[in-house]
């Protein structure tokens, strides 16, 4: 599926607009060190969101951490990817 405003299916440009709508109403967890890929983030007082399956990255979620989101696996926690 591409996106109306751009025609591209890139996952950054959806965590870009993400990032937008998280500033007016996701809450971002604050995170003592620097998230980095590799990252594991823990099990309880974070939240995680579904990403939308036309994005093609199942068995994922993506929260937002330090006011950015990141890309984490389901069930290890793990950070994959730090979205600029």
């Amino acid at each position: 599926m591409l996106c109306d405003c751009c025609a591209t299916s890139d996952i950054s440009h959806f965590f870009g607009s993400q990032r937008r709508s998280h500033r007016s109403g996701r809450f971002s967890h604050t995170y003592i060190e620097k998230v980095r890929d590799g990252t594991i983030l823990p099990s309880g007082g974070v939240s995680y969101y579904k990403v939308p399956a036309e994005h093609g990255v199942g068995g994922y979620r993506y929260s937002v951490m330090n006011n950015g989101p990141v890309l984490v696996e389901q069930g290890s926690r793990q950070v994959v990817e730090v979205i600029d």
